[in-house]
């Protein structure tokens, strides 16, 4: 993606986002899985999100800072203050936010507030707009619009993790390791269950055979020892000829 295009994103502390059903899809092998977590944080990639069924997502859609506009920026004496001018100044629309005054839906927020840039008014969040946002969507996505004004256009995206949220990324990792390691064990004892009652069928089957085949042969030798029997029976004396 190049920096001057429009990137949507995803916090990756939102409830709705599923890193489970992510890493299983673009993860492959338990091993791997890890490294979807890691991959979407670095490079926000949209293809990799993956929502959980019946939820909704709040993706913010970013435009890029202009280079008159990040020196403003930069000149916040905190991380805190330049991650959120940070936010102000590149997010121009929000879809499906739960608002942080009253907890109501907002299915689209759109920037109200403008900056002129020569004969152009460019959109910004403004004051009243920003009161709606969550002060932890503030400084992830306001870093990640920081953190993409210094790309150059022929640069590939990559953001860093921020120390703030990498407690909360490691939880994530921990997550989609622990889901991994419980399907892993879920598969092995379901094929051992699978792999007793096939053997259990086996053996009950030779029984069934073993037993048909005993009781056919003691039929067998009593059905002879019957016939020597008739063939062995003489006349008592007392009978006439």
């Amino acid at each position: 993606m190049h920096p001057a295009d429009e990137l949507r994103v995803v916090s990756y502390s939102d409830a709705a986002l599923d890193w489970n059903a992510m890493a299983a899809k673009f993860g492959g092998e338990s091993s791997n899985r890890v490294d979807v977590v890691r991959r979407y944080a670095t490079t926000r990639d949209p293809k990799l999100v993956v929502a959980k069924p019946g939820e909704k997502l709040t993706w913010f859609v970013l435009q890029r800072i202009d280079a008159d506009v990040l020196e403003r920026v930069m000149a916040g004496e905190s991380e805190y203050q330049r991650n959120s001018r940070a936010f102000q100044e590149a997010v121009i629309r929000v879809e499906d936010l739960v608002s942080n005054i009253d907890a109501r839906l907002i299915p689209e927020l759109r920037a109200t507030g403008r900056r002129q840039v020569g004969p152009l008014e460019i959109p910004r969040m403004s004051d009243e707009d920003m009161r709606l946002i969550a002060p932890e969507y503030r400084q992830e996505i306001g870093g990640v619009a920081l953190a993409r004004s210094f790309l150059a256009p022929k640069t590939g995206a990559y953001y860093p993790l921020q120390s703030t949220f990498q407690l909360t990324l490691m939880a994530k990792m921990q997550s989609v390791v622990a889901e991994a390691v419980g399907t892993a064990r879920t598969l092995d004892g379901e094929l051992r269950l699978e792999e007793a009652s096939t053997d259990r069928s086996s053996d009950t089957a030779t029984d069934v055979t073993a037993t048909g085949t005993a009781t056919g042969s003691r039929g067998t030798q009593s059905t002879g020892a019957g016939a020597r029997g008739r063939r062995r029976k003489r006349p008592s004396k007392g009978s006439k000829r």
